[in-house]
């Protein structure tokens, strides 16, 4: 059951009567939050591609601003 609703908030209780109930809320995937990245390297270069993909808003930065330029054709701030 762990695994079923991970991400989510699960509430489980009794009732007066012995009766299991669960509620489940999920946050809705209709409000991605903002994502920042510091330096755009080996490893921040393709999460932040892979972020763009999937319509998370990216603001990145890096050292070198030609390291900027690749995402930022991609939809980054």
């Amino acid at each position: 059951m762990a695994a079923v609703l991970r991400g989510s908030v699960c509430l489980v209780g009794r009732c007066r009567k012995h009766v299991d109930f669960a509620c489940v809320f999920t946050r809705s995937m209709a409000s991605k939050t903002q994502v920042g990245f510091v330096g755009l390297g080996n490893m921040g270069n393709p999460m932040a591609k892979n972020l763009l993909k999937h319509g998370y808003p990216v603001i990145a930065t890096d050292v070198f601003p030609e390291s900027c330029k690749e995402v930022q054709e991609l939809g980054a701030q």
